[in-house]
Parts: structure tokens; C-alpha cells; sequence
């Protein structure tokens, strides 16, 4: 009877796992029905680019168009390339099983302090979200630099642990931590991490012993990044001046950086209400002055930007807007969408303020300190959400690149793990905070397995389209199917900034002008209806989404200097 036990506390403490296989599975099986497999996604052209070009050369090579760091992943992909040529599909597929792999490490992370149901949730909020399941079929680096970090907290947990500090464990977070630096350099958050919990672990006496050679792995790592940071602005990457004014926007744009968090994290925003019900039924003047300061940090949100960062998370799929009359593609609750990204950070900071109201009026509460293992874990969790939020920033500030919200994807995780595992949720609040938080996960899922899908068909469609037109004559090159096609067909040079090119067409983008020759012959548009529809269409291709969405693009001949077959 007692091994039975045992065996079932084994199987309900791994209950999250189907959550990380599914975070796999769909994304992979709409991406292969939709045609989405193998075809440039997003800005991975460029990074795919880079690789089939560097490897070939036998050294990095890079354009200025391409301002992550980058080299990590082409270091760690040039295996890849060397076993199965110039393909997007096993690049892909490393994507794929690095993201899971990632979402697994940050998983045996949040048991430590979570429940497994608790734990299922943190990892289903972010790997069933719009953003992880878009990004996870694709070579973009947002999802392999999220992976090691995580990774990183991982190895760093078991390091500190205690009762000494352990030298492997250690040496694994700071060289997963440099890792995924080289790939994206806001895991520079993740070393800020480590030498805050190790100073945390000290002096709560978690480890013993010297501790010496440990800051001076961090010390040499810190030296070692601001070296490679260096040496890769001397590449053909865009420089970037910081300016007084440039901070000053950068300030005003922060209701923006809580809103695009803030709708990741809108699943538990019925974590927030329920604790302002939770007070209301004890004490209604302090509900009450919660609630007034939630609404006043909607109504400043609202009001400072009236949306937030896009990319993945917005009224079209990513980058569906680079072809015309992209209006058809626009899902209806996005004003319930963008609600929710207001209210979700101003409850959720209402939530934290009265929990740490609670704690300083009673101390036998602080139970969050740093003195055991699974305190530990959830102080982990906790300061690389903040501080990576911070570094996104940051960077994005010293480096000029605009914020994305996938950029913020990594603080979604830890972040939701932080709040979740207050130890108040599980007495008084706890069923109905429960409840809230299982309807917001559930239409949280509807919503992101909706955005997933629709990406995938309509990048599929696109591609689909463009090679049809190529198959009648065309010349890929010449054709205009949106971003991603056209630049993965380029074969001139990338010019930073890029010219500008006269508007004589809805069809021919910006993104033209980033190459030099370059000619469009044939543009794609979005099929609007039967009154929509050029009579003049080259090709025509539909899908359907797995939510009944009809998609359909035509391609037209654009007149002037082409030659027609």
C-alpha cells in the first residue's frame, strides 16, 4: 500500500508534463497542416540567412539589419546545417524541442514551491499562450535564449540549494547564462539573478563555507559578456545614440511595457479581483480603497497608451498586416483583450501590495524569505521576472531596438510561478481565487491556440500563393507575398537604413527597400470577398483555420519594367 502511494505521488507530481507536450504538439501540427513548416517566419530569414551564409564562409557573418547577438545560435545550429544543408525544417525542430526542453527545466523550478496543478497552470499560461506556440516553429531566438535561461535558474537552484554551495551546478547556470546571452543579450537579466541569490543565500545561511570563487565566476562571466557585447557592435550592426529625449520617450512608454505584460499574464486576473472580494468580505474600506487604486491605474494605462508592444499579441497574425486589407483578419474580442491588459497588472499589483500589507502587520507570515529550498526557487522565480523585465528595457533603450512583445515572453513563466506560489492562496482566498484563475486559464487557452493557428494558416497561405505564382513563370524574387517572402528570396545585399520606396502600389512594403537590386512584379493582397477580388489574379490560394476562419490571397501582375510570362 505504500509503494502504491508513493507511485501516485509520482504521478500527480508530473501532472504538469502534458502541459510542455502540448505546448509541442499544437503548434507543430498547425504549422504542418497550414503549410507553415519550413517557410521564413517572422525575422528567422535573416537569422537563417546568417547561418547558411557563415557557414559556407566558415566564419560569422552578419548583416545590420540583424541586431541580436546572435552568435550562440549559429554556433550551436552549425551541426545542424552541416548534416542537413540549407533547410528551415531541422532548424525548426531545434527550436521546437529547445522551447519544451525549456519549459520542462522552469517546470522542475516551480515544483519547488508550486503544487503540481499550480505548476500545470504557470507552464500552460505561457506554452499554450499566442506568443510561445507562434514563436516555436520558427529560428527566431527568442525561444532557444528563453530555454537557457531557464536552464540557467535550474542549475542555479541546485547550486544554492545548500547546504554547500556546489561548484558544477554553479558552473552550469553561469555557462547556460552565457549561452543564452550570446543568443539574446537580455539574459543578461539571468546574471543579475545569480549574484542576487547567491547573496540572498549567504546571508540567510543557506550555504556555507567560501563563497569567493563563486562571485568570481560572475565577475569573469560579466567581463566575458561586456567583451562580446563589444566585439559584436563592431560588426555591421546599427549604432545607436542615447539621448535625453530618447529616455524621456522610453519613460512614457512604461504603461505600455505593463500592458503587453500584463495581457500574458491576464489569466490570473482573477487572481486579483478575488482578493479584492476576499477583503471586501472582511473588511469594505479597505476593498474599497483597493479597488479605487485599481481603477486609477487602468483609467492611467488606458489613457498614457491606448495599446501595447505587438508583434504576436494583436489584431493580426505577425506581420499579416504586410499585405493589404489585412482588416479581414482582425479577431473580434480584441477590445475584451486589450481590457484585460489593463486590469490584469493593476490587480495583480493590488494583490501584491495587500499580501505585503498583511505580512508586515504579521510577521509570522514572511514565509516568502530565502531560508529553504523551495523560498529559494520562488525568490529565483521572482527576481528574474522583475529583472528581466527591467533588462528588456534597458537594452532595448542602449541598443535603439523597439520593443516586441515576445521580448517580455520570458518573464511570463517566472512571473506567474512569483504570484501563484504566495503562501495566503492556499487558506481563506484560495477556492475562489482557484476558480477565477481555472475560467481565465481555459479562455486564455481558446485565445492562444486561436492566435497560434491563425499565424500558422496565414503564413502558410501567403507562402502558398507566392509559390504558385512562381510555379506559372514568375520569378521569386520578383514577388511581393509579404516580409518574410520576399526577403528570403533576396539574393542582394541588406542596406541599413533602408531606402525609401515610392508608394506607386498598395502592395510593394518597406521592407523593398532593404535590398539592393531589388524589383517587384507580382504583389499579394488579402482576399476581402467577391467584390474584392481583382479580376486580373495571377493565383489564388484559401485555408481555413481550425477555429472556421476563411483565408484567401491573390496575387496580381504590377505593371512597369517586368517582364510577364
Amino acid at each position: 500500500m505504500e509503494r502504491l502511494r508513493q507511485s501516485t505521488a509520482r504521478r500527480s507530481a508530473l501532472i504538469w508534463v502534458p502541459g510542455v507536450i502540448a505546448s509541442g504538439a499544437i503548434p507543430a501540427l498547425s504549422a504542418l497542416q497550414h503549410g507553415a513548416f519550413g517557410i521564413a517566419r517572422n525575422d528567422d530569414w535573416a537569422y537563417s540567412r546568417a547561418l547558411f551564409r557563415s557557414y559556407a564562409s566558415g566564419h560569422f557573418v552578419v548583416d545590420s539589419y540583424t541586431k541580436t547577438m546572435l552568435v550562440g545560435q549559429l554556433a550551436a545550429t552549425w551541426p545542424v546545417r552541416a548534416v542537413f544543408g540549407e533547410s528551415l525544417v531541422p532548424l525548426q525542430v531545434w527550436t521546437l524541442v529547445l522551447g519544451m526542453l525549456g519549459l520542462t527545466a522552469f517546470g522542475l523550478l516551480a515544483r519547488q514551491f508550486l503544487s503540481p496543478i499550480r505548476t500545470l497552470v504557470t507552464l500552460v499560461i505561457v506554452g499554450l499562450g499566442p506568443l510561445f506556440g507562434s514563436l516555436a516553429v520558427s529560428f527566431m531566438t527568442d525561444i532557444p535564449a528563453m530555454a537557457l535561461e531557464y536552464v540557467a535558474l535550474w542549475c542555479a537552484f541546485h547550486a544554492l540549494r545548500g547546504p554547500k554551495l556546489r561548484s558544477g551546478w554553479w558552473a552550469g547556470a553561469l555557462g547556460f547564462a552565457a549561452f543564452a546571452f550570446s543568443i539574446r543579450e537580455f539574459a543578461a537579466a539571468v546574471v543579475l539573478v545569480l549574484a542576487l541569490a547567491l547573496w540572498f543565500s549567504r546571508r540567510r545561511g543557506l550555504i556555507g563555507g567560501r563563497t569567493q570563487w563563486a562571485w568570481a565566476g560572475l565577475f569573469v562571466w560579466l567581463g566575458g559578456a561586456v567583451a562580446l557585447y563589444e566585439w559584436r557592435l563592431r560588426g555591421p550592426v546599427a549604432q545607436h545614440d542615447v539621448s535625453a529625449l530618447q529616455v524621456g520617450m522610453y519613460v512614457v512608454n512604461l504603461p505600455a511595457v505593463a500592458l503587453t505584460l500584463g495581457v500574458q499574464i491576464a489569466p490570473l486576473l482573477g487572481l486579483g479581483l478575488a482578493v479584492l472580494a476576499f477583503v471586501w468580505r472582511r473588511r469594505r474600506p479597505v476593498a474599497g480603497a483597493l479597488g479605487l487604486v485599481a481603477i486609477g491605474m487602468v483609467a492611467l494605462l488606458l489613457h498614457r497608451t491606448g495599446t501595447f508592444f505587438g508583434n504576436y499579441i494583436g489584431r493580426t497574425p505577425s506581420y499579416g498586416e504586410t499585405l493589404p486589407w489585412v482588416a479581414v483578419l482582425r479577431p473580434k474580442p480584441w477590445r475584451l483583450i486589450r481590457w484585460a491588459a489593463a486590469v490584469t497588472p493593476a490587480s495583480l499589483a493590488v494583490f501584491v501590495l495587500l499580501i505585503l500589507g498583511l505580512r508586515r502587520s504579521r510577521p509570522q507570515e514572511r514565509s516568502s524569505r530565502v531560508t529553504s529550498p523551495d523560498g529559494l526557487a520562488r525568490m529565483l522565480s521572482g527576481s528574474f521576472a522583475i529583472l528581466m523585465t527591467l533588462t528588456v528595457v534597458a537594452v532595448s533603450l542602449v541598443s535603439g531596438i523597439p520593443i516586441f512583445d515576445r521580448y517580455l515572453l520570458p518573464a511570463v513563466a517566472p512571473l506567474c510561478a512569483w504570484l501563484l506560489g504566495w503562501p495566503e492562496l492556499r487558506r481563506g482566498m484560495g477556492a475562489f481565487a482557484s476558480a477565477a484563475i481555472g475560467i481565465g486559464v481555459g479562455l486564455w487557452v481558446v485565445y492562444g491556440v486561436y492566435q497560434v493557428d491563425l499565424t500558422s494558416a496565414a503564413d502558410g497561405v501567403r507562402w502558398r500563393v507566392a509559390s504558385q505564382t512562381v510555379a506559372r513563370g514568375y520569378r521569386a524574387d520578383e514577388v511581393d507575398a509579404g516580409y518574410e517572402w520576399f526577403s528570403a528570396h533576396q539574393q542582394g545585399e541588406i542596406r541599413m537604413p533602408p531606402v525609401t520606396v515610392p508608394d506607386t502600389t498598395p502592395t510593394i512594403g518597406p521592407w523593398v527597400g532593404l535590398f539592393t537590386p531589388s524589383k517587384v512584379c507580382v504583389g499579394a493582397l488579402w482576399g476581402g470577398g467577391a467584390g474584392r477580388r481583382p479580376s486580373t489574379a495571377i493565383a489564388t490560394s484559401s485555408e481555413t483555420t481550425w477555429f472556421g476562419h476563411h483565408l484567401t490571397v491573390n496575387t496580381y501582375p504590377i505593371s512597369g519594367g517586368c517582364v510577364v510570362p
